[in-house]
């Protein structure tokens, strides 16, 4: 029902499509994802001018609707703030260290990571369906929580999605080497030499990507 009011009041016409990952934290089921917070003291009173400079100055007022206690509000900006910068294709390493306090309170690993965003995927596919239905005539704001939805799923920025079509799985790590590259689509892939390929994915990958070709070169 808290799903049902927050997206039956979202003015779309103003709301990018990104900004819809961040209001659903105040969701109760997001609450309860595990989300590291230092506890003690005020150190992760600085999410809340994170989640400001990312989405805006009105996301850390809508961020507190529903919210039980300080420490709740803090986790939510976490969260939020955290999943943005996944989706921009920030390194891993980066992101432990940005939204870690220290290492023994609120310190984010992988497994954090993935779970903030694998929870937030889920419930913004409801958020999609509710939408869908609410805004039949804004295919484009649709369009957009879609490439949303990939873009948590896989922690990429927008224009590497072309890049999931190719004919193997590839690591997150890959794909961004790929994109530092200049790789954004398939055409981009095929023009680039082998050398290159094995610098940006590694031999294993690349003999995936084109078996042919590198069982020549062998």
């Amino acid at each position: 029902m808290r799903l049902v009011e927050l997206m039956g009041r979202l003015n779309v016409a103003q709301t990018p499509p990104g900004h819809i990952l961040a209001m659903i934290q105040v969701l109760g089921e997001l609450d309860a994802i595990y989300t590291p917070v230092m506890k003690k003291g005020q150190s992760e009173s600085v999410r809340a001018g994170e989640v400001a400079q990312r989405f805006g100055q009105q996301m850390p007022q809508m961020l507190q609707r529903y919210c039980r206690d300080q420490i709740e509000f803090w986790a939510r900006c976490k969260r939020a703030a955290l999943l943005h910068d996944w989706i921009e294709g920030t390194p891993v390493d980066v992101l432990e260290k940005r939204y870690s306090t220290t290492p023994f309170g609120g310190a984010v690993g992988y497994g954090n990571i993935i779970g903030i965003a694998d929870a937030t995927r889920f419930h913004l596919r409801s958020a999609h369906q509710i939408l869908a239905a609410l805004f039949p005539d804004q295919p484009v704001f649709l369009k957009g929580l879609d490439e949303i939805l990939q873009q948590l799923e896989f922690g990429l920025p927008s224009d590497a999605l072309p890049l999931i079509t190719v004919s193997a799985r590839l690591t997150r790590g890959q794909y961004l080497a790929l994109l530092s590259a200049g790789i954004r689509n398939t055409d981009d892939l095929n023009n680039l030499d082998d050398e290159q390929l094995r610098q940006c994915v590694g031999v294993s990958a690349a003999s995936l990507l084109r078996p042919n070709e590198l069982l020549q070169n062998s």
